[in-house]
């Protein structure tokens, strides 16, 4: 397997899994970048999702190849954090972002990101 990292910023597009009342959710969700052991993602805080994850914050992200067929995935904890550059950044390079919150001091939006714990990948080829 690749270094996660390189996988998730080749493809960002993947399913968030969070907990509710003890019921597993899960939602499509885009990491914004990758920092380390830290995938960047943003949300509202009028979302559901938003309120899982500050009763829960244990997570996790996977995401597929659709090329390889190649899916990683990862759990970890996610961390709200307000960092204004952070959100200017991933408006400027997310225009669907920025088409939903405009502006980084926008009310509703929220920065976060995932501390990486736990790895794992899979493969749907068949390699004979």
């Amino acid at each position: 397997m690749q270094d996660y990292q390189t996988f998730f910023q080749a493809n960002p597009n993947g399913v968030m899994g969070t907990v509710d009342g003890g019921e597993a959710r899960t939602r499509t969700f885009q990491i914004l970048w990758v920092d380390g052991d830290r995938l960047f993602f943003c949300t509202g805080n009028h979302k559901p999702v938003y309120a899982q994850m500050i009763a829960n914050p244990k997570v996790s992200f996977t995401a597929l190849n659709p090329t390889t067929m190649e899916s990683v995935s990862v759990c970890g904890t996610a961390v709200f954090i307000d960092d204004p550059n952070g959100k200017k950044r991933a408006l400027d390079e997310n225009p669907g972002i920025k088409a939903i919150y405009k502006t980084p001091d926008n009310s509703v939006f929220e920065l976060l990101y995932v501390e990486v714990s736990y790895v794992s990948s899979f493969t749907f080829k068949n390699e004979k």
